[in-house]
């Protein structure tokens, strides 16, 4: 398994580019990180570029069994956003999707409207549930998917140096499906039916890729593992 597909665009609107990707191994195990900065500064794109660095240079601990692998990532991220108190970004915030493939699990931290999911022959099984309460209504079929288009971007949940609260890490078997982690930046525009035709993943996400992009609605990160 490696990334097929590892990017962050600014869109051909956007001024800056507050998203980043990331990628480093934890004892040999693959991690991967997209992040998206809620401010549209030039200091929220700091800040984000910033905390993957210091979540690549965290001392992760995968021994104490899933639930002891769950904590240290929950504190390692943590700390990781702590670190940077102080860097005049205290201010800024940003949502945060990560994916660590070990020992036959996939472990999920999230925070925020970043995704990951795994594809399927249905599309995509997301393993995160955004921290948007509007998200809640609609999947509980109290608002239609328009009426969630309109207040997908009020989110509940984010990471900011002086507030870490909506860090949240949960696991799952994981079999070797591809995963694709991304921001609302490509979730929220993407065609999901295209997902269900006969071309590779790698080539559907990257033509959704380019589609998205030239239509310029926000910035995007995507970052696609698989093996194909």
């Amino acid at each position: 398994m490696r990334a097929r597909v590892f990017m962050s665009l600014a869109g051909s609107s956007r001024k800056w580019n507050t998203d980043h990707v990331a990628q480093t191994r934890v004892h040999g195990s693959p991690l991967y990180i997209v992040c998206d900065g809620v401010q549209q500064e030039p200091e929220c794109g700091q800040l984000v570029r910033h905390f993957c660095r210091e979540v690549c240079s965290q001392n992760f601990s995968l021994g104490a069994g899933i639930s002891g692998i769950e904590h240290n990532l929950r504190e390692r991220f943590a700390r990781a956003a702590a670190n940077l108190k102080g860097n005049n970004l205290d201010d800024h915030s940003f949502c945060v999707a990560a994916a660590l493939i070990h020992d036959g699990r996939l472990y999920t931290v999230h925070a925020g409207d970043c995704r990951v999911g795994k594809v399927t022959s249905q599309g995509i099984e997301w393993f995160t549930t955004d921290h948007v309460p509007a998200y809640q209504q609609y999947l509980a079929g109290e608002i239609s998917e328009s009426e969630y288009a309109e207040c997908r971007n009020r989110i509940a949940g984010w990471v900011k140096p002086t507030d870490t609260g909506s860090l949240e890490v949960s696991s799952f078997e994981y079999t070797g499906e591809p995963l694709l982690l991304c921001s609302d930046g490509f979730w929220a525009y993407w065609d999901e039916s295209r997902f269900l035709g006969a071309g590779t993943v790698e080539e559907t996400v990257r033509d959704e890729i380019r589609r998205i992009e030239s239509s310029g609605h926000d910035n995007l990160s995507v970052i696609l593992i698989g093996s194909e």
